[in-house]
Protein backbone atom coordinates (compact mmCIF):
# COMPACT_ATOMS: atom_id res chain seq x y z
CA UNK A 1 0.00 0.00 0.00
CA UNK A 2 2.81 2.33 0.92
CA UNK A 3 4.58 1.39 -2.30
CA UNK A 4 1.38 2.24 -4.26
CA UNK A 5 1.16 5.67 -2.61
CA UNK A 6 4.83 6.28 -3.36
CA UNK A 7 4.42 5.36 -7.04
CA UNK A 8 1.30 7.52 -7.26
CA UNK A 9 3.18 10.47 -5.73
CA UNK A 10 6.02 10.04 -8.18
CA UNK A 11 3.55 9.99 -11.05
CA UNK A 12 1.93 13.17 -9.73
CA UNK A 13 5.26 14.97 -9.56
CA UNK A 14 6.11 13.80 -13.08
CA UNK A 15 2.78 15.01 -14.46
CA UNK A 16 3.20 18.35 -12.69
CA UNK A 17 6.69 18.73 -14.14
CA UNK A 18 5.54 17.91 -17.65
CA UNK A 19 2.62 20.32 -17.30
CA UNK A 20 4.92 23.05 -16.03
CA UNK A 21 7.31 22.46 -18.89
CA UNK A 22 4.49 22.48 -21.40
CA UNK A 23 3.10 25.66 -19.90
CA UNK A 24 6.49 27.29 -20.14
CA UNK A 25 6.81 26.15 -23.74
CA UNK A 26 3.36 27.46 -24.57
CA UNK A 27 4.22 30.72 -22.84
CA UNK A 28 7.34 31.14 -24.96
CA UNK A 29 5.42 30.15 -28.08
CA UNK A 30 2.62 32.62 -27.33
CA UNK A 31 5.07 35.42 -26.69
CA UNK A 32 7.05 34.59 -29.83
CA UNK A 33 3.86 34.37 -31.90
CA UNK A 34 2.89 37.82 -30.63
CA UNK A 35 6.27 39.21 -31.60
CA UNK A 36 6.67 37.21 -34.79
CA UNK A 37 5.19 39.77 -37.24
CA UNK A 38 7.83 42.29 -36.26
CA UNK A 39 10.59 39.67 -36.30
CA UNK A 40 9.43 38.56 -39.71
CA UNK A 41 9.53 42.15 -40.87
CA UNK A 42 13.12 42.44 -39.75
CA UNK A 43 13.97 39.13 -41.39
CA UNK A 44 12.30 40.21 -44.64
CA UNK A 45 14.19 43.50 -44.66
CA UNK A 46 17.48 41.68 -44.15
CA UNK A 47 16.62 39.26 -46.94
CA UNK A 48 15.57 42.02 -49.32
CA UNK A 49 18.72 43.99 -48.69
CA UNK A 50 20.78 41.19 -50.19
CA UNK A 51 21.86 40.93 -53.83
CA UNK A 52 18.57 39.52 -55.09
CA UNK A 53 16.36 42.14 -53.38
CA UNK A 54 13.54 39.59 -53.41
CA UNK A 55 10.74 39.38 -50.90
CA UNK A 56 11.07 36.96 -48.03
CA UNK A 57 9.26 33.65 -48.40
CA UNK A 58 5.72 34.06 -47.02
CA UNK A 59 5.24 32.17 -43.77
CA UNK A 60 8.95 31.46 -43.31
CA UNK A 61 10.34 31.32 -39.81
CA UNK A 62 12.76 34.09 -38.83
CA UNK A 63 16.49 33.43 -39.13
CA UNK A 64 18.02 31.71 -36.12
CA UNK A 65 19.93 34.88 -35.25
CA UNK A 66 16.60 36.63 -34.70
CA UNK A 67 15.11 33.91 -32.47
CA UNK A 68 15.73 34.70 -28.81
CA UNK A 69 17.51 32.08 -26.75
CA UNK A 70 15.90 30.75 -23.60
CA UNK A 71 15.89 33.20 -20.73
CA UNK A 72 13.27 35.96 -20.68
CA UNK A 73 9.89 35.14 -19.26
CA UNK A 74 6.75 35.34 -21.33
CA UNK A 75 5.56 38.43 -19.48
CA UNK A 76 8.87 40.18 -20.10
CA UNK A 77 8.71 39.20 -23.77
CA UNK A 78 5.24 40.71 -24.12
CA UNK A 79 6.47 43.96 -22.59
CA UNK A 80 8.92 44.56 -25.44
CA UNK A 81 7.99 47.49 -27.72
CA UNK A 82 6.44 46.44 -31.02
CA UNK A 83 7.87 48.19 -34.11
CA UNK A 84 5.48 49.16 -36.91
CA UNK A 85 4.86 46.24 -39.21
CA UNK A 86 5.66 46.56 -42.92
CA UNK A 87 2.42 46.92 -44.86
CA UNK A 88 1.70 44.81 -47.92
CA UNK A 89 1.99 46.88 -51.08
CA UNK A 90 -0.25 45.80 -53.94
CA UNK A 91 1.14 47.19 -57.19
CA UNK A 92 1.84 44.49 -59.82
CA UNK A 93 5.36 43.17 -60.34
CA UNK A 94 6.26 43.10 -64.03
CA UNK A 95 9.35 41.40 -65.43
CA UNK A 96 11.43 43.83 -67.44
CA UNK A 97 12.44 41.01 -69.81
CA UNK A 98 8.88 39.80 -70.42
CA UNK A 99 8.28 39.00 -74.10
CA UNK A 100 5.55 41.62 -74.32
CA UNK A 101 2.69 41.84 -76.83
CA UNK A 102 2.93 41.45 -80.62
CA UNK A 103 4.95 44.11 -82.43
CA UNK A 104 2.85 47.16 -83.19
CA UNK A 105 0.76 47.08 -80.03
CA UNK A 106 0.54 50.49 -78.34
CA UNK A 107 -1.83 52.39 -76.09
CA UNK A 108 -2.52 56.04 -75.45
CA UNK A 109 -2.62 56.66 -71.71
CA UNK A 110 -1.81 60.13 -70.32
CA UNK A 111 0.69 60.09 -67.44
CA UNK A 112 0.57 63.34 -65.47
CA UNK A 113 3.84 64.61 -64.01
CA UNK A 114 3.57 66.58 -60.77
CA UNK A 115 6.29 67.46 -58.28
CA UNK A 116 5.06 69.42 -55.27
CA UNK A 117 1.49 69.98 -54.08
CA UNK A 118 2.08 72.78 -51.59
CA UNK A 119 0.57 76.03 -50.32
CA UNK A 120 2.36 79.25 -51.26
CA UNK A 121 3.79 79.70 -47.76
CA UNK A 122 5.50 76.28 -47.92
CA UNK A 123 7.10 76.58 -51.34
CA UNK A 124 10.50 77.68 -50.01
CA UNK A 125 13.20 77.57 -52.65
CA UNK A 126 11.38 75.14 -54.95
CA UNK A 127 11.09 76.17 -58.59
CA UNK A 128 7.68 77.88 -58.94
CA UNK A 129 6.72 75.92 -62.06
CA UNK A 130 7.09 72.66 -60.09
CA UNK A 131 4.62 73.62 -57.37
CA UNK A 132 0.85 73.23 -57.78
CA UNK A 133 -1.33 74.63 -54.96
CA UNK A 134 -3.48 72.00 -53.23
CA UNK A 135 -6.77 73.69 -54.17
CA UNK A 136 -5.77 73.74 -57.84
CA UNK A 137 -4.58 70.11 -57.67
CA UNK A 138 -7.97 69.14 -56.22
CA UNK A 139 -9.86 71.15 -58.85
CA UNK A 140 -7.84 69.62 -61.69
CA UNK A 141 -8.53 66.08 -60.53
CA UNK A 142 -12.17 66.84 -59.72
CA UNK A 143 -12.65 68.04 -63.32
CA UNK A 144 -11.15 64.81 -64.66
CA UNK A 145 -13.26 62.60 -62.38
CA UNK A 146 -16.41 64.52 -63.32
CA UNK A 147 -15.61 63.88 -66.99
CA UNK A 148 -15.31 60.13 -66.38
CA UNK A 149 -11.54 59.75 -66.01
CA UNK A 150 -10.15 57.16 -63.58
CA UNK A 151 -6.55 56.61 -62.55
CA UNK A 152 -4.36 53.53 -62.40
CA UNK A 153 -0.77 53.28 -61.16
CA UNK A 154 2.22 53.28 -63.48
CA UNK A 155 2.79 49.65 -62.46
CA UNK A 156 -0.76 48.81 -63.59
CA UNK A 157 0.03 50.47 -66.90
CA UNK A 158 3.24 48.47 -67.23
CA UNK A 159 1.33 45.25 -66.59
CA UNK A 160 -1.28 46.13 -69.22
CA UNK A 161 1.29 47.02 -71.85
CA UNK A 162 3.32 43.86 -71.14
CA UNK A 163 0.19 41.72 -71.51
CA UNK A 164 -1.15 43.52 -74.59
CA UNK A 165 -4.20 44.84 -72.73
CA UNK A 166 -5.78 48.16 -73.68
CA UNK A 167 -6.86 50.00 -70.50
CA UNK A 168 -10.47 51.24 -70.39
CA UNK A 169 -11.18 54.57 -72.09
CA UNK A 170 -10.40 57.66 -70.02
CA UNK A 171 -7.71 55.95 -68.00
CA UNK A 172 -4.80 58.05 -66.80
CA UNK A 173 -1.84 57.90 -64.41
CA UNK A 174 -0.84 60.44 -61.76
CA UNK A 175 2.84 60.65 -60.83
CA UNK A 176 4.52 62.82 -58.20
CA UNK A 177 8.30 63.13 -58.35
CA UNK A 178 10.88 63.59 -55.57
CA UNK A 179 8.97 62.23 -52.56
CA UNK A 180 8.32 65.53 -50.81
CA UNK A 181 6.34 65.58 -47.55
CA UNK A 182 3.40 67.45 -49.08
CA UNK A 183 2.76 64.40 -51.24
CA UNK A 184 1.38 62.87 -48.06
CA UNK A 185 0.01 65.86 -46.15
CA UNK A 186 -1.64 67.58 -49.13
CA UNK A 187 -1.93 65.26 -52.15
CA UNK A 188 -2.74 61.94 -50.47
CA UNK A 189 -5.99 63.11 -48.76
CA UNK A 190 -7.23 64.58 -52.05
CA UNK A 191 -6.46 61.36 -53.91
CA UNK A 192 -8.28 59.30 -51.30
CA UNK A 193 -11.32 61.59 -51.31
CA UNK A 194 -11.62 61.24 -55.08
CA UNK A 195 -10.94 57.48 -55.03
CA UNK A 196 -7.83 57.91 -57.18
CA UNK A 197 -4.42 56.25 -57.03
CA UNK A 198 -1.02 57.68 -57.88
CA UNK A 199 2.61 56.68 -58.26
CA UNK A 200 5.14 58.40 -56.01
CA UNK A 201 8.71 58.53 -57.35
CA UNK A 202 10.84 58.90 -54.26
CA UNK A 203 14.48 59.87 -53.79
CA UNK A 204 15.27 57.12 -51.33
CA UNK A 205 18.33 58.81 -49.81
CA UNK A 206 16.04 61.55 -48.52
CA UNK A 207 13.41 59.33 -46.87
CA UNK A 208 12.81 60.69 -43.39
CA UNK A 209 14.38 64.11 -44.03
CA UNK A 210 12.44 67.07 -42.62
CA UNK A 211 10.87 67.95 -45.99
CA UNK A 212 10.52 64.41 -47.37
CA UNK A 213 8.23 61.45 -46.89
CA UNK A 214 8.92 59.12 -43.98
CA UNK A 215 9.04 55.33 -44.13
CA UNK A 216 5.77 55.01 -42.20
CA UNK A 217 4.03 57.45 -44.56
CA UNK A 218 5.26 55.48 -47.57
CA UNK A 219 3.98 52.27 -45.99
CA UNK A 220 0.58 53.79 -45.29
CA UNK A 221 0.22 55.08 -48.84
CA UNK A 222 1.38 51.76 -50.29
CA UNK A 223 -1.20 49.88 -48.20
CA UNK A 224 -3.85 52.35 -49.47
CA UNK A 225 -3.15 51.45 -53.11
CA UNK A 226 -0.50 54.00 -54.05
CA UNK A 227 2.58 52.83 -55.92
CA UNK A 228 6.06 53.71 -54.65
CA UNK A 229 8.52 53.96 -57.53
CA UNK A 230 12.16 54.91 -57.76
CA UNK A 231 13.74 58.28 -58.53
CA UNK A 232 17.26 57.04 -57.58
CA UNK A 233 19.02 57.30 -54.23
CA UNK A 234 20.41 60.82 -54.57
CA UNK A 235 18.57 62.44 -57.53
CA UNK A 236 21.71 62.41 -59.64
CA UNK A 237 21.98 63.08 -63.36
CA UNK A 238 22.55 59.48 -64.39
CA UNK A 239 23.80 60.31 -67.87
CA UNK A 240 26.68 62.22 -66.25
CA UNK A 241 27.79 59.39 -63.93
CA UNK A 242 29.76 56.21 -64.55
CA UNK A 243 27.79 53.06 -65.42
CA UNK A 244 28.74 51.45 -62.10
CA UNK A 245 27.60 54.50 -60.11
CA UNK A 246 24.37 54.71 -62.10
CA UNK A 247 23.63 51.05 -61.44
CA UNK A 248 24.20 51.59 -57.71
CA UNK A 249 21.71 54.46 -57.77
CA UNK A 250 19.16 52.30 -59.56
CA UNK A 251 19.57 49.07 -57.59
CA UNK A 252 20.16 50.81 -54.25
CA UNK A 253 16.91 52.74 -54.46
CA UNK A 254 15.05 49.56 -55.44
CA UNK A 255 16.43 47.77 -52.38
CA UNK A 256 15.42 50.62 -50.08
CA UNK A 257 11.87 50.75 -51.44
CA UNK A 258 11.56 46.98 -51.02
CA UNK A 259 12.81 47.25 -47.43
CA UNK A 260 10.32 49.99 -46.58
CA UNK A 261 7.21 48.73 -48.36
CA UNK A 262 7.78 44.98 -48.57
CA UNK A 263 7.67 45.06 -52.38
CA UNK A 264 10.26 45.94 -54.98
CA UNK A 265 9.46 48.85 -57.32
CA UNK A 266 8.19 48.14 -60.83
CA UNK A 267 8.64 51.59 -62.40
CA UNK A 268 11.20 54.38 -62.47
CA UNK A 269 11.42 58.09 -63.32
CA UNK A 270 14.69 59.54 -64.64
CA UNK A 271 15.95 62.52 -62.62
CA UNK A 272 16.10 65.55 -64.93
CA UNK A 273 14.57 63.35 -67.64
CA UNK A 274 17.95 62.48 -69.15
CA UNK A 275 18.37 59.07 -70.78
CA UNK A 276 20.59 57.33 -73.34
CA UNK A 277 20.80 53.74 -74.69
CA UNK A 278 23.38 52.66 -72.08
CA UNK A 279 21.25 54.02 -69.26
CA UNK A 280 18.19 52.20 -70.60
CA UNK A 281 20.15 48.96 -70.41
CA UNK A 282 21.14 49.69 -66.80
CA UNK A 283 17.52 50.43 -65.91
CA UNK A 284 16.60 47.07 -67.42
CA UNK A 285 19.36 45.34 -65.46
CA UNK A 286 18.05 46.91 -62.24
CA UNK A 287 14.68 45.27 -62.85
CA UNK A 288 12.39 48.17 -63.83
CA UNK A 289 9.64 47.40 -66.35
CA UNK A 290 8.65 50.98 -67.20
CA UNK A 291 10.66 54.19 -66.98
CA UNK A 292 9.56 57.78 -67.60
CA UNK A 293 11.39 60.65 -69.22
CA UNK A 294 10.17 64.23 -69.39
CA UNK A 295 9.27 63.94 -73.07
CA UNK A 296 5.74 65.10 -73.85
CA UNK A 297 3.14 62.61 -75.08
CA UNK A 298 0.99 59.64 -74.12
CA UNK A 299 1.87 56.80 -76.51
CA UNK A 300 3.03 53.67 -74.66
CA UNK A 301 4.48 50.49 -76.18
CA UNK A 302 6.58 47.62 -74.88
CA UNK A 303 9.64 48.33 -77.08
CA UNK A 304 9.67 51.97 -75.86
CA UNK A 305 8.74 51.20 -72.25
CA UNK A 306 12.02 52.57 -70.85
CA UNK A 307 11.62 55.97 -72.53
CA UNK A 308 7.95 56.56 -71.76
CA UNK A 309 6.54 60.12 -72.04
CA UNK A 310 4.52 62.15 -69.56
CA UNK A 311 2.43 65.32 -69.53
CA UNK A 312 3.85 68.04 -67.27
CA UNK A 313 1.21 69.78 -65.15
CA UNK A 314 2.12 73.35 -64.25
CA UNK A 315 0.49 75.75 -61.76
CA UNK A 316 -0.79 77.78 -64.71
CA UNK A 317 -2.88 74.90 -66.07
CA UNK A 318 -6.57 75.29 -65.35
CA UNK A 319 -8.80 72.28 -64.68
CA UNK A 320 -10.44 72.83 -68.06
CA UNK A 321 -7.04 73.12 -69.71
CA UNK A 322 -5.87 69.84 -68.19
CA UNK A 323 -9.03 68.07 -69.30
CA UNK A 324 -8.50 69.41 -72.82
CA UNK A 325 -4.87 68.23 -72.78
CA UNK A 326 -5.88 64.67 -71.84
CA UNK A 327 -8.61 64.50 -74.43
CA UNK A 328 -6.29 65.91 -77.07
CA UNK A 329 -3.57 63.38 -76.22
CA UNK A 330 -5.92 60.42 -76.46
CA UNK A 331 -7.95 61.66 -79.40
CA UNK A 332 -11.01 62.10 -77.21
CA UNK A 333 -11.11 58.42 -76.27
Amino acid sequence: MRRGRFVFALLGVAVFGVSLGAGTTVGYRTAWDAARPDMREAAAIVARSGPGMGAATPGAEPPAALVPAAGPTASARRALPSPERVSTATWPLVATDAPGPPVGFAVRVPVLMYHRIAPADEVGRSLPNLVVPPDLFAAQLEALVAAGWRSITAADLAADVAAGIVPPPRTFVITLDDGRLDGYTEAFPILQRLDLVATYYVITGRIGDSSSLTASQLRRMASAGMEIGSHTVGHVRLTATSPSSALLELSGSAAQIAAVTGRRPTTFAYPFGGVDPLLQDLVRQAGYALAFTEADGCWMSWPTRLVAPRLRVSPSMSPEGLLHALEGCTGGA
